[in-house]
């Protein structure tokens, strides 16, 4: 399993990010994409899952239906960041 630094650590121990793994339940890591011409994007914390948001700003607190195509651009974004699990379909 891959380390990675968060975007945001929530950790009340924390007072920078540091390396977590994909479990931590406070480190939050940044995504976006552009889908059908609309920009969106998202908090993941790979504990609890992502959030999504087509605003500009403000907070990610929407999460589409299974079948959104966001959802697609998310899973490539995910798999580059924290790489596949043996097993994954492409």
């Amino acid at each position: 399993m891959k380390k990675l630094t968060p975007d945001i650590c929530t950790g009340t121990c924390a007072t920078m990010p540091q390396y977590h793994c994909r479990e931590c339940s406070h480190a939050i890591f940044f995504g976006k994409a552009v889908v059908n011409g609309i920009k969106y994007r998202w908090e993941h914390c790979p504990r609890f899952g992502p959030l999504f948001s087509r605003k500009k700003d403000g907070e990610c607190d929407w999460t589409p239906h299974q079948r959104h195509p966001v959802w697609k651009a998310f899973q490539k974004w995910h798999d580059r960041k924290f790489g596949r699990a043996k097993g994954d379909q492409p």
